[in-house]
């Protein structure tokens, strides 16, 4: 698969966040990052928004944020969260 020129790159993201990443995550967070920096721009961002180096930040986000909610989830999954109060 070519990449596009000026692509964001899963290694340029990996750099970013300090720790490699699996190619699902690297897709699930540049497409997040892709609508969030259509919202943004969309909701009346400048035109800055738009250059590379903003989307590549959101990517660092937004994979930041899927590995922290995997690393929870994977913590938690079968357990309970609150535990209740027994009288």
């Amino acid at each position: 698969m070519q990449m596009k020129k000026g692509a964001i790159q899963k290694k340029e993201v990996e750099e970013l966040i300090g720790c490699g990443i699996a190619d699902s995550l690297f897709s699930e967070a540049l497409q997040r990052a892709v609508q969030k920096q259509r919202k943004i721009y969309g909701n009346g961002g400048r035109e800055a928004v738009l250059q590379r180096r903003y989307l590549l930040a959101l990517t660092g986000e937004c994979a930041r944020s899927l590995i922290i909610s995997c690393s929870l989830w994977s913590s938690y999954a079968g357990r309970p969260i609150w535990k209740k109060s027994i009288p």
